[in-house]
């Protein structure tokens, strides 16, 4: 088993990327090669953020498990906004995916191109503590150049 340095912290983070965020990186289309480049992308801007992460407060990404939808998701059902989005995903996955059996996250990320969402937004305070809440989204395509 991998053994991180002394002093080296590491985050399981779990993605998932919603029907819209596929068809968004898919031009239109929600194929199993727009889910694909959605994780590619996903992975591009989580190795930007790890880069200030590591370099700030020493702690790396460990990604546990990555999803995308080439279906309609099941978050955001009935929302008209935000924090019924991130509400959604939260109650969808402690029941479909608990993090303690599924995949021993620390904490998931969702990356949505939901109309309705407009921010950024996750649960503060409750990464490794309170591992149920530990959610968050982001909006729309990020491309790394």
């Amino acid at each position: 088993m991998f053994q991180p340095p002394p002093g080296d912290s590491f985050l399981d983070l779990s993605t998932d990327a919603d029907l819209e965020y596929v068809t968004l990186i898919g031009n239109g289309h929600a194929t199993h090669f727009a889910v694909v480049t959605s994780i590619q992308n996903i992975n591009e801007i989580l190795n930007v953020v790890e880069g200030l992460y590591e370099n700030s407060v020493d702690v790396t990404f460990n990604i546990v498990y990555q999803g995308g939808w080439q279906i309609q998701d099941p978050y955001g059902v009935g929302c008209t906004d935000s924090e019924c989005v991130l509400a959604t995903f939260k109650n969808w996955s402690n029941l479909n995916r608990p993090p303690a059996t599924f995949d021993g996250r620390d904490a998931a990320l969702l990356f949505t191109g939901k109309s309705i969402v407009n921010f950024n937004l996750a649960y503060i305070g409750v990464i490794c503590n309170f591992p149920d809440f530990s959610y968050g989204m982001m909006v729309g395509n990020f491309p790394v150049e």
